[in-house]
């Protein structure tokens, strides 16, 4: 499997995963998109939205009819990601994240804008290399290596979690 396949399994699996923590953390995630005051219809409207379109996408990854809509949604929603980012700032207070439920205590800020920066960064590479060189799709690609990239998607994940909880830990006096 070469960089281009790994790179689209990682979005998919990105994606799932953030749609599941936060539907695990389902309270949190509620009381920041309330912190925000950014609801489209109510906030259940705008929680369902968010979770349903992070799922969607992730899921769409792994199917080549539905690929580029999967590569849109992505892009769209890094891109609200920014907007939510930028307008936490002007906000009283520090708002948590919630982009991996509460497994990973962040605030949203500068890095939340630099992390959906480069998934975009991500959806676009793929995307121009799929009209480039017009790759086949992820499940034309054989099932263990497929396997393999989503287990070591799951492994970056949890090594950037574990990343930020030591940058987020105090120093010892």
């Amino acid at each position: 499997m070469d960089l281009f396949y790994f790179i689209r399994i990682f979005l998919g699996t990105l994606m799932i995963a953030t749609a599941v923590l936060k539907l695990l953390s389902f309270h949190s995630f509620t009381l920041t998109i309330r912190q925000l005051n950014t609801v489209i219809i109510n906030p259940a409207f705008t929680i369902a939205c968010v979770i349903s379109l992070e799922m969607l996408s992730g899921i769409f990854m792994f199917f080549p009819a539905l690929y580029l809509g999967g590569l849109l949604f992505i892009v769209l929603l890094s891109i609200s990601f920014i907007w939510v980012s930028i307008r936490s700032k002007k906000l009283p207070g520090k708002i948590t994240c919630n982009c991996f439920g509460s497994l990973i205590p962040e605030t949203l800020g500068d890095h939340t804008i630099h992390r959906a920066i480069f998934l975009i960064a991500l959806a676009l590479f793929t995307g121009i290399m799929d009209f480039a060189f017009g790759g086949k799709a992820v499940n034309q690609v054989a099932v263990y290596p497929i396997a393999l990239g989503i287990l070591q998607s799951i492994a970056i994940i949890g090594l950037y979690g574990h990343l930020r909880i030591l940058l987020a830990r105090p120093e010892p006096e």
